[in-house]
């Protein structure tokens, strides 16, 4: 028992450590502030609401003169106004400023993170709760901690100086002063432990609350919800959630109300009736005691007492914050298995990149998504992954990109498997439009080059604009391409098609000076017509890169040197069109099939 509380301890300790290091990083001079400002209010408060009392009651009993007593009283307002004045400037102007660049500093670590961390712990739910924990936790918590320790400070400096003038008056009385602090070690980290374990139970309910709220205020989910019944499955999935949610505050409610209950009815009962009846039989029986101590003592004795109890709840506060701490701590210092290694080789050009022998299954999941795969680009190679959904051509593409890494065989580049490559280097060579691809609440221009717009990047974008087909939409926009996308936050914003925001991001490629294209199923929002015009521009525009393209439509797939149908996650024919034409397998079968339904204007494509 001594051993785990001992360990308990020591993991608080380092938490906050760690803690405190990540604030003092961000605001150097906050923590000291904090204290500073705490022991002068505690000096204060006991000045004005003890000291000053015991002075001016034993003043009036004694007959004492008044201009000494009118002489300290002012002495200790200036005191007490001129700390308030502090305190006042640090909540309104230091605070603040600290606050954000603490929350900045931490969310800038969360979101760093993220970025870095494996595409696969997004897949992970309790990496994904935990991630949401501490996105959530982040903004509150660091002012949260800083708060208890300048409670604790004040704290501290109050029962310090409440209790150096209790014992010269009735020191007997200070034994009875601890009896909260016995109760408070008790049930304390009983007490947190269960606010703690209610806060966790909850958690995924207000994840799924959250969810309905963004589905409701999201443009993406508008039309479905006016035109279909699928609000009444959102309606039930919140009230689900929220009778969860009930159920959990009944079970742990009950248990933190007789928590709180026990705690103050210790101090209230016990330790505040209890000196009202020493002092009493001190001052009308035993005649051993100042009227002025004695109202003095009642008043510091509660005093003592809840601030002794408050102080242990404080300490106990930074129980809870640890519990939280390191939930932070396992985000942070998580270390991706795909990383950014300085030490890899340099990627000095592209001459090809080959599959061999790949196969791959997600984490958790035992069905092989890819098998025995066996593929090739060279340099200024066009290929297609053509097949049905779920065939695997995504998954290609993801491990190409090395957002995943194979589970059997390797991907080389230029012969060599692409882990010995740095990773932000090897990635560089690639320019990628995905399927679920993004617009952001930016301007156009920094729509398309995904980077802050410099010196001569408007007119990479004017071409890449160009040559993606919606030049002319742009420059139609009150600012160009200087217009922000969306109206999340300008009423300005230009909200675009799915068309038209498909071909935004396909000018992204244009923009970019990468080795290797990318697109998956970059022309799924356009017509044929408008489909077979942007793979047009995009071969004349990338003649001399390597391109590899994944296309439900087949004719479009026409336009590649070599094609890879998957079917099950296995290459099951390859070739150029011609090639698997005359062949007679399943892609002429498919393409036959497509092309009778886009009729003779489709086949001629």
């Amino acid at each position: 028992m001594g051993a785990k509380m001992q360990g308990d301890i020591g993991g608080v300790v380092k938490n906050l450590r760690y803690a405190l290091t990540i604030i003092c990083k961000a605001s150097p001079t906050r923590l000291w502030v904090t204290i500073l400002e705490s022991v002068l209010r505690g000096t204060a408060l006991f000045m004005l609401d003890v000291y000053l009392l015991r002075i001016i009651v034993n003043s009036v009993q004694a007959g004492s003169d008044f201009g000494r007593l009118a002489v300290t009283t002012i002495w200790v307002a200036g005191y007490y106004g001129a700390v308030q004045i502090f305190r006042t400037v640090l909540q309104t102007l230091y605070y603040p400023i600290s606050n954000l660049k603490i929350q900045e500093s931490i969310q800038l670590r969360l979101f760093t993170t993220s970025m870095e961390a494996d595409l696969s712990c997004f897949e992970d739910s309790e990496f994904y709760d935990r991630y949401v924990k501490a996105i959530q936790e982040a903004p509150t918590r660091a002012s949260q901690i800083l708060d208890s320790i300048s409670d604790l400070i004040l704290f501290i400096t109050y029962v310090a100086t409440n209790g150096a003038l209790l014992v010269t008056m009735a020191p007997e009385l200070m034994v009875w002063a601890f009896l909260p602090v016995l109760v408070e070690v008790l049930i304390g980290k009983r007490r947190n432990k269960v606010s703690y374990e209610l806060t966790m139970r909850v958690t995924e309910q207000n994840r799924k609350r959250d969810y309905v709220r963004r589905v409701f205020y999201l443009q993406n989910y508008a039309k479905e919800l006016r035109l279909t019944n699928i609000y009444r499955v959102l309606f039930r999935q919140m009230d689900e959630s929220l009778r969860d949610i009930c159920r959990a505050i009944r079970e742990y409610g009950l248990k933190l109300a007789l928590f709180e209950y026990v705690r103050d009815e210790t101090v209230e009962v016990l330790v505040y009736i209890g000196s009202i009846l020493w002092t009493s039989f001190r001052v009308l029986t035993a005649k051993t005691m100042p009227l002025g101590d004695a109202l003095v003592v009642i008043n510091s004795i509660s005093t003592v007492a809840f601030t002794f109890q408050d102080s242990i709840q404080r300490l106990f506060e930074f129980h809870e914050h640890s519990l939280y701490i390191q939930n932070l701590r396992y985000f942070l210092e998580y270390e991706p298995t795909i990383q950014r290694d300085p030490k890899g080789l340099p990627v000095v050009d592209f001459r090809g990149l080959e599959f061999h022998n790949v196969s791959f299954h997600y984490a958790g999941q035992e069905t092989e998504v890819l098998h025995q795969v066996n593929l090739s680009i060279q340099a200024g190679e066009k290929i297609a992954l053509v097949g049905q959904n779920g065939a695997g051509k995504s998954t290609i593409v993801k491990l190409l990109m090395r957002l995943y890494d194979p589970t059997q065989g390797e991907i080389r580049l230029n012969g060599v498997d692409i882990r010995q490559y740095r990773l932000d280097e090897y990635r560089a060579l690639f320019g990628v439009v995905f399927q679920d691809y993004r617009i952001f609440s930016a301007p156009v221009k920094e729509n398309v080059l995904l980077h802050p717009c410099g010196d001569g990047d408007e007119a990479i974008v004017a071409d890449a604009l160009q040559n993606s087909g919606i030049q002319e939409k742009v420059r139609s926009l009150p600012h160009g391409m200087d217009t922000v996308l969306t109206r999340e936050f300008d009423e300005e914003g230009a909200v675009l098609s799915g068309g038209e925001a498909q071909k935004i991001s396909i000018a992204r490629i244009f923009a970019k000076d990468c080795e290797l294209v990318i697109m998956d199923e970059p022309s799924s929002a356009l017509d044929p017509i408008a489909e077979h015009a942007m793979y047009d521009n995009m071969m004349r525009a990338c003649q001399n890169k390597s391109v590899i393209f994944i296309s439900h439509r087949l004719a479009s797939a026409a336009m590649a040197d070599r094609i890879y149908l998957l079917e099950n996650g296995r290459i099951v024919e390859q070739g150029s069109h011609a090639e698997l034409m005359r062949h007679g397998g399943r892609y002429q079968e498919m393409f036959s099939i497509q092309a009778k339904n886009y009729g003779e204007k489709g086949a001629a494509i």
